[in-house]
């Protein structure tokens, strides 16, 4: 992670449990070599047991994506050492104001992205084990892939997230002189898609 820190903290209560107050404005920075404008987050963390994401965005030439919720801090800790077994994270995942160009600030993989992308994204349950539930929608995007000499021209998609399914409702995309369409439904578990149809 790079870029221009402006950092404020503040540190209440007992020594071995404190509560942190967190304020976090990254400017012209990047993640993991793919840049982005501006990071913002306001995180509290409740005597070192649970992580609240008051507010997180990343965005880069006004497209935005953005992130609420909590997440305790068990969860980071092998299912032996926990001291909540059943403690789960709830994250809201939302595309504010966005394009899919935002693609191009969370992969290299994507070179170029433009049209509308609509959407949001709930993550609950352990990261080994996480559910998934919303709707992301595209309609005529353009994407151009890092590996790919043609970019997808008039790109729609519809995918339902529904607990540990994906729906993809549609796929359609045309690339050089042909097309691409696909719809079916993925099975999804900690190890990533299970199955497929």
């Amino acid at each position: 992670l790079t870029g221009n820190l402006d950092l404020l903290m503040q540190v209440t209560g007992q020594t071995l449990k404190p509560n942190i107050s967190t304020s976090v404005q990254i400017a012209n920075g990047a993640l993991n070599s793919v840049a982005f404008d501006n990071l913002y987050a306001l995180l509290t963390v409740e005597q070192l047991q649970k992580l609240n994401i008051q507010q997180l965005f990343i965005q880069k030439q006004g497209y935005k994506a953005s992130a609420y919720g909590y997440i305790p801090m068990d969860i980071f800790k092998p299912y032996a050492e926990r001291q909540d077994k059943a403690a789960q994270m709830d994250v809201l995942f939302k595309l504010d104001n966005a394009d899919v160009g935002i693609l191009t600030t969370l992969t290299k993989q994507v070179a170029y992205a433009k049209g509308a992308i609509f959407g949001d994204l709930r993550v609950t349950g352990d990261f080994n084990a996480p559910q998934l539930y919303g709707s992301i929608k595209t309609n005529k995007a353009v994407v151009k892939l890092a590996a790919f000499k043609n970019p997808l021209l008039e790109l729609n998609l519809d995918i339902d997230f529904l607990g540990k399914k994906v729906r993809l409702k549609e796929l359609s995309a045309q690339m050089g002189e042909g097309n691409l369409l696909a719809v079916g439904d993925l099975n999804i578990n900690g190890n990533g898609v299970d199955n497929y149809q």
